[in-house]
């Protein structure tokens, strides 16, 4: 008679990885941008940081204000850089128990960080003249730090 040959199942973390994918079901996202409670604040006009940003970043149809994308820009130009850091994050979730909360909060950190930093450097097209008169600066999209303060992250999970 044939002797029986004994399997092992070895598991080299498929459960964990099964467990994390199970509580994703109720996924926590990050949103980066000017966000709701920004629409409060209001600059020396009367414009909310929602509607500053999207001027800036959309431009005005009729052309007086030009687009600058400081958001979609900055987040296209680093995406292999955003890529790795989040692949990064899961393998710490996976190996030291990190919550995706925290991990999220720090990819959100990292893009804020990257947009204000781009705001800073500047973003063409340059300003005109007589805005520069006005501002007494030559940097586009600051002028009284409103819309750089606005720029947060906020984590939270799907559907809330």
């Amino acid at each position: 008679m044939a002797s029986r040959a004994r399997i092992i199942d070895q598991d080299l973390g498929w459960r964990k990885i099964k467990r994390a994918l199970e509580r994703s079901r109720d996924a926590t996202v990050v949103t980066v941008g000017v966000h709701e409670d920004a629409a409060s604040r209001k600059d020396g006009d009367g414009i909310s940081g929602v509607v500053l940003a999207a001027v800036h970043e959309f431009g005005r149809r009729d052309g007086s204000i030009p687009e600058r994308s400081f958001i979609r820009s900055t987040i296209d130009d680093n995406a292999r850089k955003y890529s790795a850091l989040t692949k990064n994050m899961l393998l710490r979730i996976m190996r030291s128990g990190m919550t995706s909360h925290h991990a999220l909060g720090l990819l959100g950190a990292r893009v804020v960080a990257d947009i204000k930093r781009r705001i800073q450097q500047g973003i063409a097209p340059d300003i005109q003249e007589a805005t520069k008169q006005r501002k007494g600066s030559s940097k586009p999209l600051i002028d009284t730090a409103q819309l750089l303060r606005s720029i947060t992250h906020v984590v939270r999970r799907r559907g809330t």
